[in-house]
């Protein structure tokens, strides 16, 4: 139970929203083509450039021990479109994506059995991204189980 199996459950949890059709765009259509990367955003291929415009980055952040000595990392999900609107809402868009991945995890609270979500939470915009690309992050903050615990579910 480390910090990149955390990444893991995270990016598939992510995935399996998007697959569940639970991801929606402002206009009720299901969001299909985010691409998802862990840790990184791999270079942009000349051969697919429409492959990395809608993207997910689930990003390992600071991590530091509470009082009992438990792992809390933070985590980073940054999400990034092109949108190319006559409205501008890019900023919206980035939000609404936001708010329903928050929402799912609120939801759970504990995921895979074994990572506690944290309340602190955290919602930044770039506001310095090229015309047509918007982007923001979530961050929130996942407590580990002790080395000895199966599992957070047992206890609750």
């Amino acid at each position: 139970m480390t910090d990149l199996d955390l990444a893991k459950s995270i990016s598939k949890e992510v995935k399996s929203l998007i697959k569940e059709n639970g991801l929606k765009k402002e206009n009720g259509l299901n969001w299909k083509d985010f691409n998802i990367y862990d840790m990184d955003k791999p270079y942009k291929s000349d051969d697919d450039p429409d492959a990395q415009e809608d993207y997910i980055i689930i990003m390992i952040g600071d991590q530091d021990t509470d009082s009992e000595g438990r792992w809390v990392v933070q985590v980073h999900i940054l999400v990034s479109i092109m949108l190319f609107d006559e409205r501008h809402d890019g900023n919206a868009v980035i939000l609404n994506v936001i708010n329903q991945i928050d929402r799912r995890f609120s939801t759970k609270k504990i995921l895979d059995g074994k990572y506690e979500l944290e309340k602190e939470k955290h919602k930044r915009l770039n506001e310095e991204c090229y015309p047509n690309y918007y982007e923001g992050d979530y961050i929130t903050k996942w407590k580990l189980p002790a080395f000895n615990q199966e599992g957070i579910d047992e206890l609750l």
